[in-house]
């Protein structure tokens, strides 16, 4: 474990159990892995995250924080930042073509998140109304 010698790292672990997203059966915890995210400043911090697999569906998934998009390397602040604050984005320590493609990437995705939350508030009609 020669990585955590070198920097800091932080140890990320839920306080609740999430079941499955997949088939909803419990999420048993397999081990760890290191991931790298980088602030809005451009410093690299190290996080370790649990690898959870389904006891039903056998699928294995992480345990992300709220500051972890998948598959992105950024904070999500930093990158809400750059798409709600268009000139806002200088302060952004990242290059031009990364701004870019995440600004590509939401509008690709921007209809499938919309659908999705339509389709969870037809799904939980009640719980819509409690966050207004």
């Amino acid at each position: 474990m020669r990585w955590l010698k070198r920097s800091l790292v932080f140890f990320v672990r839920g306080a609740e159990e999430v079941p499955c997203p997949c088939c909803t059966e419990k999420l048993v915890v397999i081990g760890s892995r290191e991931r790298k995210v980088r602030g809005g400043g451009g410093e690299l911090r190290r996080l370790v995250i649990r690898r959870l697999r389904c006891a039903g569906c056998r699928k294995i998934h992480h345990e992300l924080p709220d500051l972890l998009v998948p598959y992105k390397r950024y904070e999500s602040s930093s990158m809400e930042q750059v798409l709600t604050e268009p000139e806002a984005s200088v302060s952004v320590c990242a290059e031009t073509s990364t701004l870019r493609r995440w600004k590509s990437w939401f509008q690709v995705l921007a209809v499938y998140f919309v659908l999705a939350l339509q389709a969870l508030s037809a799904r939980f009609p009640g719980v819509a109304s409690r966050l207004r």
